[in-house]
C-alpha cells in the first residue's frame, strides 16, 4: 500500500476560488496522504522509504535548530540586560567615588 490514496469519486469536494488555469492544473485535489501503522506508534509515522526518512531527519534537524536560536537569543538578550545594569551600577559607583 503506498503513501498516497486517491478520494472517492463521490467524496465532495470543495471549490477553490484564488486558482488560476495554470494552478489548477498543477495542484492535487484528489489524492491525500494516509498514514499507515497500528496504535502502537503513538502517533509516529512508518517511514516508507529513504526519501521519506531523509525528509523526516532534515525537518527534525530543522526544528532542533530553530529551538536552539530561540534559546541562544533568549539568552543573549538576558546577558545584554546584566550587561546593561552592571554598566549603570558601575557609574552610580563611580559618581558616589567622586
Amino acid at each position: 500500500m503506498g503513501s498516497y490514496t486517491k478520494l472517492p469519486d463521490d467524496h465532495p469536494t470543495t471549490i477553490s476560488t484564488g486558482r488560476d488555469s495554470k494552478t489548477t492544473g498543477e495542484l492535487n485535489d484528489i489524492w491525500i496522504s494516509v498514514a499507515h501503522g497500528s496504535e502502537d506508534y503513538s502517533y509516529n509515522y512508518m517511514r516508507k522509504n529513504l526519501y521519506e526518512e531523509c525528509l523526516f531527519k532534515c525537518e527534525d534537524e530543522r526544528f532542533g535548530l530553530d529551538m536552539d536560536i530561540n534559546r541562544y537569543t533568549a539568552a543573549i538578550e538576558t546577558f545584554e540586560k546584566i550587561k546593561e545594569e552592571i554598566e549603570m551600577a558601575s557609574a552610580k559607583q563611580q559618581q558616589y567615588n567622586n
